[in-house]
């Protein structure tokens, strides 16, 4: 299984990438909060969120465009993304955000007591991690009843067929490309079990498409999967010389090329969004 959960892997080079990220990650982030707050009795004006798996602070913006007074913790166990994320929230202003930097396999060794959050969220991460399910009973755990969890994760990488046709037709005909994703985190039905095995109900799951921004040139794709340094496409990349590596670009360009007709074709990311809601007892 080669999906990442290296911390220092979403530290380096976090500042080139991320940005990247979020313009795919930005449309179901908003259509997650829709999904938690359409679930949520009323709440009030300030209620207090946890951002599990923060990042760079795509879900911690969604939610504070959302509602400005929201009280919101944001976590992850990449010092360097969050380090991005207090740079943002200095430059935005945000006040209500405080950050951590914690594993979210055990958010009780960073402190974080049963039922502390009405809302806890994990957007784009639970595909790395060594123990999903573990991850969504720690979500569980610090939500009080009645309040609402949810995870988005990745189905599909559109670069991997494209991948996989430069390798075959370059450097070897059987090569096949590792899995990027833990096998429990990329079907909507296994992405649901994960939530009502935490005791969750309510639960709802779907498939969400995540559109690439619009490139302006096939260049621009091509170097945007050898040269943005994203953890997943490195996993691709890994073990393979960067003379190989060159090899197979032009064979990716032509790929890239045909299957989105130069660049006139939007490339789509497949996400599923999941919500569910702790039982009072």
């Amino acid at each position: 299984m080669a999906h990442n959960h290296d911390a220092s892997a979403w530290s380096e080079h976090s500042d080139k990438w991320a940005s990247s990220v979020q313009q795919i990650t930005a449309a179901p982030c908003r259509e997650l909060l829709n999904m938690m707050l359409m679930l949520s009795p009323p709440v009030h004006e300030s209620p207090k969120f946890f951002d599990n798996g923060a990042g760079s602070g795509m879900f911690t913006s969604t939610i504070l465009q959302a509602n400005p007074k929201a009280r919101i913790t944001a976590a992850d166990v990449s010092s360097g993304m969050i380090n991005t994320l207090k740079a943002e929230a200095k430059k935005q202003g945000w006040t209500t955000v405080t950050t951590l930097v914690a594993d979210a396999s055990d958010l009780r060794a960073a402190g974080i007591k049963d039922g502390s959050f009405t809302f806890t969220a994990g957007t784009a991460f639970l595909p790395f991690v060594q123990d999903p399910a573990k991850v969504v009973a720690e979500m569980a755990r610090i939500t009080e009843p009645s309040g609402i969890v949810a995870v988005s994760t990745w189905s599909r990488v559109s670069w991997v067929p494209l991948w996989e046709e430069a390798v075959q037709k370059t450097l070897d005909s059987s090569y096949k490309a590792p899995a990027l994703f833990h096998p429990g985190t990329t079907e909507r039905d296994d992405v649901a079990d994960l939530l009502l095995g935490a005791g969750l109900q309510n639960v709802t799951a779907k498939v969400f498409e995540c559109y690439h921004p619009p490139r302006t040139s096939v260049e621009a794709a091509v170097e945007e999967f050898y040269g943005m340094g994203n953890p997943s496409i490195q996993l691709l990349h890994k073990g393979f010389t960067v003379e190989q590596l060159e090899r197979t670009r032009p064979v990716f360009a032509e790929a890239y090329a045909r299957t989105y007709n130069g660049t006139q074709k939007r490339q789509i990311e497949l996400a599923i969004l999941a919500v569910g809601q702790k039982p009072i007892s």
